[in-house]
């Protein structure tokens, strides 16, 4: 959470640009510029409502899948990462997407949706969904 904010509070100041961070598999391993295999999932757009939710996504649904179905169990969901993120990471080119972050958080949020489906939700206090 720290880098995505970090990297996001960079490209707010104009520290960096866009370009810098998407992913392009000829950027990212015929120039040996490696870093955008990372940043690629750590940029999920600039300040704004949908960044605030992906946020809150991404850290609700691993908390929950960390501290629920993976408990004692650090290094599946070490790998159900690393898995998640070279899927994306091979599929992306394909489909033309360049920024996985949003990507990555509705993977999550799938796999989250299968593994409490019996689950009633709260969206906010206000709507509940079962």
């Amino acid at each position: 959470m720290t880098a995505t904010v970090a990297l996001t509070l960079a490209l707010q100041l104009e520290w960096a640009t866009p370009f810098q961070v998407f992913y392009s598999y000829e950027y990212a391993f015929g120039r040996g510029q490696y870093w955008r295999v990372l940043t690629t999932f750590l940029y999920m757009g600039k300040f704004s409502l949908e960044w605030i939710l992906n946020m809150y996504f991404i850290i609700q649904y691993c908390r929950d899948l960390e501290e629920g179905s993976f408990l004692n169990r650090p290094a599946d969901f070490a790998w159900l990462m690393i898995l998640m993120c070279t899927t994306l990471l091979v599929v992306a080119p394909y489909l033309g997407f360049i920024y996985l972050g949003s990507l990555l958080v509705s993977s999550m949020t799938y796999l989250w949706s299968r593994l409490y489906s019996s689950l009633v939700l709260s969206f906010l206090g206000i709507l509940t969904v079962s």
